[in-house]
C-alpha cells in the first residue's frame, strides 16, 4: 500500500529507534527526565526562544498558546485556512474559549491591511471581545503546503504588536519552510511570541511538539501541560526520537520537495487540475472540480488500486510526500492514478459511484 495521505504516516527508522533505547530518562513530573531536558534546551536554542515545553502533539501546543495568551472571551484573528480555524475551531471554543475572527485572504498570507479589516467588521465596544491574539501559520497545509517568506511572518507580528496584540506561529511545519527558504528557524520566530513545532510530520518522529517562548510564559505552559493531563512520567523515549529527527531529519526535507514537485508535474500531465502547479514544499493539493467525480470518490477508486490519500473537502484531495516515499512511488502512484482516471473516463455517467451532480 503506497501511503500519501500525510507526513505524520512515517514509521521510526533503525537509527531513531537506537537512539530511543538508549534515552536516558526520569521522572518528568520531577525535572529529572535527561532526554526531554536535552530536547527543550535544544528546541529553545534552535527556535530563538528562552525555554521551550515538550507536548504530546501540535494541536495542544497550540491549545496551550491560547491559553498563555488569551482569556475566556478574548478574540483571536488568524486566516481562515489555518489549522486552528480548520480543524481546531471546536477546541478553541472548549478549551480556551476564545472567539475566532478569521480573515478571508484567499493566499494564506496575513497583512496589515487584513488585520485591519477584520479589526474594522466589527463593532469595538469596551465590553465587546477584545483582540488579543494574531494566529500565524507557516507552512500553510490548505494552501498546498505555502512556504511564506520571514517577512510574511515578521511584519504582521510587528503591526498586530504595534496594536496590542500578542502572536503565536503555528509552525508544524517550520522546518519545510526553512529548507524551501534557505533560511534557519528564527529568521521567522523574531517578532513572535510563541511558536510550536510537529516532530511527527516532516520529521518522521512518533510522537509530540514543542512550544517555544519567553522563560515566564513557558513556566505557564508546564501548568497547562499538566492541567491538560498531558505532563508523562519518562516521555524521554519520545524525546530522544524527535531529537534525532531534528538532528537526522529536518535537512533531507529538500528531497521531499523535490519529489512533490515531480508527482506533481506527473500529476498535472495526466490532466488533474492543481490549486499549486509547483509546489513550494511537500503538499500537493488536487482541484476535482472538472473530473465527473469528487474527492471522496476518487480517493476510494485510488484505494482500490493500493493508493492512499487523504481528502480535505468534498472537492479536494491531498498528496503528501515524506521520508517513507521514494521516487520508485511516486511512479507507482502515477500509473495507479492514469489507470483509475482511463477507467472513470470510459464509464458511463450513470454508473459512476459517487458522481457528482451539476
Amino acid at each position: 500500500m503506497l501511503d500519501f495521505r500525510s507526513d505524520t504516516v512515517t514509521r521510526p527508522g533503525p537509527g531513531m529507534l537506537d537512539a530511543m533505547l538508549k534515552a536516558e530518562v526520569g521522572d518528568c513530573g520531577y525535572g529529572e527526565d535527561t532526554a526531554t531536558n536535552a530536547l527543550e534546551a535544544f528546541c529553545a536554542e534552535l527556535l530563538g526562544m528562552d525555554d521551550a515545553v515538550f507536548l504530546s502533539s501540535g494541536t495542544l501546543s497550540n491549545q496551550v498558546a491560547l491559553r498563555l495568551h488569551t482569556r475566556p472571551g478574548d478574540e483571536v484573528i488568524l486566516d481562515q485556512s489555518y489549522h486552528l480555524n480548520t480543524y481546531e475551531s471546536g477546541f478553541c471554543a472548549q478549551f480556551a474559549q476564545v472567539a475566532l475572527n478569521t480573515i478571508e485572504s484567499g493566499d494564506g498570507i496575513v497583512t496589515a491591511d487584513r488585520i485591519d479589516e477584520a479589526l474594522d467588521k466589527k463593532r469595538r465596544l469596551w465590553w465587546c471581545a477584545p483582540p488579543t491574539l494574531l494566529g500565524l501559520e507557516n507552512t500553510v497545509n490548505h494552501h498546498a503546503g505555502k512556504a511564506l517568506t520571514p517577512g510574511q511572518i515578521a511584519r504582521p507580528a510587528a503591526y498586530a504588536h504595534s496594536k496590542g496584540m500578542r502572536v503565536h506561529l503555528d509552525g508544524a511545519r517550520l522546518f519545510n519552510a526553512c529548507a524551501a527558504k534557505g533560511v534557519r528557524a528564527t529568521a521567522f520566530t523574531a517578532e513572535v511570541d510563541t511558536v510550536s513545532l510537529c516532530f511527527s510530520k516532516g520529521l518522521g518522529a512518533p510522537y509530540g511538539s514543542v512550544l517555544a517562548g519567553r522563560a515566564d510564559v513557558m513556566g505557564e505552559a508546564r501548568l497547562h501541560r499538566k492541567l491538560f493531563g498531558a505532563e508523562v512520567r519518562q516521555p524521554g523515549f519520545m524525546a530522544a526520537a524527535a531529537l534525532y529527527g531534528l538532528r537526522h531529519n529536518a535537512g533531507r526535507l529538500g528531497v521531499d520537495h523535490r519529489l512533490a514537485r515531480y508527482l506533481a508535474a506527473g500529476l498535472t500531465a495526466l490532466g488533474l487540475r492543481l490549486t499549486t502547479a509547483r509546489p513550494d514544499t511537500n503538499i500537493i493539493v488536487v482541484d476535482t472540480r472538472e473530473l465527473p467525480v469528487g474527492a471522496p470518490a476518487l480517493a476510494e477508486r485510488f484505494l482500490r488500486h493500493g493508493l492512499l490519500v487523504s481528502v480535505l473537502t468534498e472537492r479536494f484531495l491531498r498528496f503528501v510526500t515524506h521520508l517513507d516515499v521514494s521516487r520508485p512511488d511516486a511512479d507507482t502512484a502515477l500509473c495507479i492514478v492514469a489507470d483509475v482516471l482511463r477507467a472513470l473516463r470510459k464509464e458511463p455517467a450513470a454508473g459512476r459511484k459517487g458522481a457528482l451532480t451539476h
